[in-house]
């Protein structure tokens, strides 16, 4: 992917449309800083190699130290020979050679420092590095556009591309209405302008001219280096400084765990060397075997208590069923009784007395056997309904005396048995 470094996308333009040059080269004229701003930056990462003029002394440092393998030349371009004055303005981009425009800089508040630089006619350079194709060439001078391009000459040399600052420093008035018939009459289209630069494109490089016919975009697939003084770069500039500052942060909080770490260890390693440690050893692997034993036995509990639980519940699911089948039993047993003494009217008195005499039997009888009438077993009056009605009332009357008797003749043969 593409980075761009430039001020106002003036490389991804040129990289739009001339990505598929390999190794290409370039002239960048006002070259400035080799990375805030620069317009080469991209091209240099992707492997093309070009020419820097730069007339500032601190800049042109810059640029030889990042740029090592490429041609950095402290000159101003222009028409004439020897040198000019040249007015700096440190940190601002607005240094010239046009006296005009660092008196207005200066009456802003700008600091101006006035130094001399040597002036190299365009011509000579373009006859130095024309004897290979120049695939752009970018003018950036502050104002002395005109005087750049009449420099031209007669040289045949003619860059692909040349883009060139069209306003007004520090406005937006346009300005190549005054210079820009030096291209026009060299066969140079205007294909774009971006608002600050003015693209020219020669006439015998149509295929050149589409790139130019939309601004950038998303479909150009790049991405921003961060390091541009434009508006849009400063939120980028500023999370970068924030992450920096987070990382460096990070980076001391490491290193003081770091050394904590490492006091603990040597810590650790001289008690271990300690007398005390080792006499201790044998209590720490009792300790270890004990501790391990006992969350065994503390699971073989848990299992245990499980299975007497689970032993519990089926007991009392057993006991319950078993009382149920009792139950039903004893039902049954008491229903065959009931028959017997309606089937034997003796039996049926003998009965009907033993429970009238006998709470416990009372309340039983009240449950389990059909009871004509349930209030007069409360009262001590039982009878039993009978098969037939009165068919044995009479009979019953007359056993009931010969009971009677039975009963008195019983008492009394006991006694004389418990006497003797």
């Amino acid at each position: 992917m593409f980075v761009s470094y430039a001020q106002n996308f003036e490389d991804v333009m040129l990289w739009r449309a001339l990505k598929d040059v390999k190794n290409g080269f370039y002239l960048d004229i006002g070259a400035q800083d080799p990375v805030v701003d620069s317009v080469s930056r991209g091209f240099y990462e992707k492997g093309w190699r070009g020419v820097h003029l730069e007339p500032t002394p601190a800049y042109v440092a810059k640029l030889r130290q990042n740029r090592p393998d490429e041609t950095v030349l402290q000159n101003a371009i222009g028409e004439g020979g020897g040198s000019i004055p040249f007015f700096e303005f440190p940190e601002t981009g607005l240094s010239t050679g046009d006296a005009d425009f660092a008196a207005q800089h200066e009456a802003k508040g700008f600091n101006r420092q006035e130094t001399r630089v040597s002036l190299l006619p365009l011509a000579d350079l373009l006859e130095r590095y024309g004897n290979r194709d120049i695939h752009w060439m970018k003018i950036d001078v502050e104002g002395m556009e005109a005087s750049v391009l009449a420099s031209w000459g007669l040289s045949p040399v003619r860059p692909w591309i040349v883009v060139v600052e069209s306003t007004v420093p520090l406005s937006s008035e346009r300005a190549e209405v005054a210079w820009q018939h030096h291209l026009i009459e060299r066969d140079y289209e205007l294909c774009y302008f971006d608002g600050l630069n003015c693209y020219f494109v020669r006439r015998d490089h149509p295929d050149l001219k589409e790139a130019f016919s939309v601004p950038p975009n998303v479909f150009d697939g790049f991405t921003l280096s961060g390091t541009a003084t434009s508006p849009m770069s400063a939120r980028m500039i500023r999370l970068m400084a924030e992450a920096r500052d987070q990382r460096d942060h990070t980076a001391q909080r490491l290193s003081e765990v770091t050394e904590q770490a490492d006091l603990f260890h040597s810590q650790i390693l001289s008690l271990h060397d300690s007398f005390s440690w080792r006499i201790t050893s044998p209590l720490r692997v009792f300790s270890r075997i004990s501790g391990r034993a006992l969350r065994r036995s503390e699971k073989a509990m848990r299992r245990l208590l499980m299975t007497l639980k689970r032993a519990l519940r089926f007991g009392v699911e057993l006991l319950r069923r078993s009382l149920s089948g009792c139950k039903s039993a004893m039902r049954h047993v008491l229903r065959l009784v009931v028959k017997l003494f309606r089937s034997n009217p003796r039996l049926h008195t003998f009965a009907r007395k033993a429970v009238n005499q006998n709470a416990i039997l009372r309340r039983i009888a009240s449950r389990s056997l059909k009871i004509s009438n349930p209030s007069s077993v409360q009262e001590g009056r039982y009878t039993m309904s009978l098969k037939g009605g009165n068919a044995h009332h009479n009979s019953l009357d007359r056993s009931s005396k010969e009971l009677n008797t039975l009963s008195r003749v019983g008492r009394l043969n006991a006694r004389q048995t418990a006497i003797r």
